[in-house]
């Protein structure tokens, strides 16, 4: 009888509530309830922001859940007592993960009165002591500040206090709430390295620190975590898949505020707002020639950049024919569009017989993948906010098989144009790389400028004889023609004094024949991958001003010097067979070629067309581009 009193109690005092949500919440929570019940009890004698705060934290509560791993659980308990190098714990997962028990559990079904209670009144504390209470909204507390979890990590009561007392010292004397983010965002960079260990789940906050590693998304999550134990703040921001780069996305840290968001890349101490998404391999930082050979003006892309919330925000989806996984995808309700505080937006406009279509982005080893989806009664579908610089592919699902409505739309400064092939204006292009160069590779061939080829007949290099010097800023595949008559035992390059970048081969010639010899080096290792044909393969442990040369046994004359710096193995290479393909409503083969150097030609190619390049002989780096001015433009 007590029982059916209490839960009558409980479910009367919910509908007083008038929330939805809080209904949903207790509806899944079960024989929880009464704990759920005991919180909103307690703060009900408590100021009324504090029962606002309660009452948001419940009824925002379905949907959040912990995950349990057994062999994260193992993992955490070995690195306690042991330090490992990145790869001994990512060797540790592969072993422990094969055996594997995982469950997930909502929050509303295990999450004690008590838990609540301490944490609630903990953020209360740290909001309203922090010197900058006044620059953080009720609201932001509540999104930001409040929540006891920030993804789907193990729930470990104490997390609050744990980081607060680690980190509050920096910023003990700080008194303004941007100055306090740069300051801890710092400070956590100095001991976080971004290394993927392959665990797929986020570990307990306050364990994080145990590894010191992870992906950029665990990262951010114990970011997170840091700054709400001290009243700052921020939220992970996320490109779940880059639009015209990789297969990836990537996940960073963003100070929240009334006036936009503040957020820093990897190597900042100064936040901005509207800050650039972290693209630091891809700018060129070195001044390159007006007629070097490749692009250098590459920029990450992006389609869509999500914030994660606590708060429930519904993203109604309709589409019955679409894969689960699709559903999946734009049904998660604690997300939020940001897109255009970080990039320029376009809204696309698309009429379509269909209630339900997607723009979708080309993703490397998977081909067109959905960012973005439009149900529309009336069959005209606006996409808003949709990234600038980047094509879109409208497609829609037929019982669960993706197709194409239209051909793939780049937009370009706000301007749309569709990418029509056009068969009857045929033309003939030149490539050599099937991938995007990025600016780290530009960066470091640019940084080899002053590098040295030396000769000499004695192994100390006493006297050394200047062959050649680079002046140039290399590119993949460089050879040096010297006219000296002269003759040397021994050869060598000589980085410059403060670089270190290696090279991945390094031939010495003499009338086209490559001379044998037994490589040497100085500051660097494995001296056998200079001349082991592998053009890909780099020379290990490279320190600053390294040497690498042969000894060719008695002196030999040198009139060709050939060499491959570091690179990321998708230029166009002798030997291999490649296929070009064009999209007309699908991908459409337009030849397969030999290469016979390290360029490709291709007769007959349909201009204005979306094209890919694939190398038939391996390597699945493969982007698509158009050909605009003699050019490849890749998206």
């Amino acid at each position: 009888m007590k029982q059916n009193l209490m839960i009558l109690l409980i479910w009367a005092f919910i509908a007083s509530c008038g929330s939805r949500e809080m209904t949903q919440t207790f509806e899944i929570a079960g024989e929880n309830q009464a704990e759920l019940m005991e919180v909103l009890h307690y703060y009900s004698k408590k100021d009324s922001i504090y029962q606002q705060a309660a009452r948001f934290l419940i009824a925002n509560m379905k949907g959040h859940n912990e995950v349990k791993s057994i062999a994260l659980d193992s993992l955490i308990e070995l690195a306690k007592n042991k330090k490992y190098s990145d790869e001994e714990l990512r060797n540790l997962w592969t072993t422990l993960s094969q055996s594997d028990q995982v469950s997930k559990t909502e929050d509303a079904v295990f999450m004690s009165a008590k838990d609540i209670i301490d944490n609630i009144d903990m953020a209360f504390t740290t909001w309203m002591e922090s010197p900058w209470k006044d620059s953080v909204s009720f609201d932001l507390f509540c999104n930001y500040i409040l929540p006891y979890r920030v993804t789907e990590e193990k729930f470990v009561a104490g997390w609050r206090e744990h980081l607060k007392n680690q980190y509050e010292k920096f910023i003990e004397k700080e008194d303004n709430l941007i100055r306090a983010y740069e300051t801890i965002h710092c400070e956590i960079m100095r001991r976080f390295r971004n290394s993927s260990l392959g665990i797929p789940y986020t570990a307990p906050l306050k364990y994080l620190e145990v590894f010191g590693t992870g992906s950029c998304f665990q990262g951010c999550a114990y970011e997170v975590a840091v700054m709400r134990s001290l009243g700052i703040p921020v939220a992970i921001d996320i490109v779940p898949q880059w639009s015209n780069y990789s297969r990836n996305g990537h996940a960073w840290c963003a100070l929240v505020t009334e006036y936009g968001s503040y957020s820093m890349t990897k190597h900042d101490t100064v936040a901005s707002k509207s800050n650039v998404i972290d693209s630091s391999i891809f700018s060129i930082t070195k001044t390159i020639e007006d007629d070097f050979p490749y692009s250098t003006n590459f920029k990450k892309k992006v389609s869509k950049v999500w914030r994660t919330t606590y708060e429930r925000n519904y993203r109604t989806f309709y589409d019955k024919e679409a894969p689960i996984e699709i559903i999946e995808n734009f049904c998660n309700p604690f997300q939020k569009d940001v897109t255009k505080q970080y990039v320029d937006v376009h809204n696309i406009n698309i009429q379509s017989q269909k209630k339900d279509i997607y723009l979708c982005t080309f993703k490397i080893g998977e081909g067109w993948v959905p960012v973005m989806n439009s149900h529309s009664d009336n069959y005209m579908h606006e996409f808003k906010d949709m990234g600038d610089s980047t094509v879109y592919l409208p497609v829609i699902y037929d019982d669960g098989i993706m197709k194409p409505i239209e051909n793939p739309i780049v937009i370009t400064n706000h301007i749309e144009r569709h990418l029509m092939p056009d068969t009857t204006s045929l033309i003939d292009i030149k490539l050599d790389r099937k991938y995007p160069l990025v600016g780290k590779f530009i960066n470091r061939w640019a940084s080899m400028r002053g590098a040295k080829f030396e000769g000499s007949n004695t192994l100390d290099f006493k006297n050394p004889y200047l062959i050649a010097e680079i002046k140039r800023t290399p590119v993949y595949r460089n050879e040096i023609y010297t006219d000296s008559p002269n003759k040397f035992r021994y050869v060598r390059y000589c980085s410059p004094k403060e670089i270190n970048y290696p090279l991945t081969e390094l031939e010495f010639r003499q009338d086209g024949k490559i001379l044998d010899g037994h490589p040497f080096t100085e500051g660097i290792s494995t001296p056998e991958r200079a001349n082991d044909g592998d053009w890909f393969r780099v020379l290990e442990n490279a320190t600053p001003g390294y040497c690498i040369g042969m000894d060719f046994g008695s002196p030999q004359r040198i009139d060709t010097i050939v060499f491959y710096p570091q690179n990321d193995d998708n230029f166009v290479k002798p030997g291999l067979q490649y296929e070009l393909l064009y999209y007309d409503l699908g991908w459409k083969k337009i030849a397969t070629k030999m290469s016979n150097g390290y360029s490709v030609c291709f007769e007959n190619v349909p201009s204005g067309a979306l094209l890919l390049l694939r190398c038939d002989d391996g390597g699945n780096e493969e982007r698509i581009f158009t050909w605009e001015n003699g050019k490849q433009v890749w998206w």
